[in-house]
């Protein structure tokens, strides 16, 4: 009988953790000056290639998605997730 060795999963994200190396992002402030500018999409397709390995985690590349803002987005983001659901649309 051949029994397969499987690795459950929190194992491989605890894995993950130890050998993980925060990127240092590219920065988004959402504006459309300069020669850096790029839409959303393009900002999005770049973090997510940033995170290498742990964007195939949805929990971090939630939780980290603030790091790759700046200016009127980060503040926008992170008024969005300060500020209660059920207070949003008041």
């Amino acid at each position: 009988m051949h029994i397969k060795n499987r690795i459950p999963l929190h194992l491989i994200r605890f894995h993950i953790m130890l050998v993980f190396r925060l990127p240092e992002f590219v920065n988004f402030s959402g504006e459309d000056s300069g020669e850096d500018s790029k839409s959303d999409f393009e900002h999005i397709s770049q973090y997510l290639a940033q995170l290498g390995e742990v964007g195939s985690i949805n929990e971090l590349k939630v939780r980290l998605f603030y790091l790759s803002l700046t200016g009127t987005t980060f503040s926008w983001f992170f008024l969005w997730h300060l500020i209660p659901l059920a207070h949003r649309n008041h």
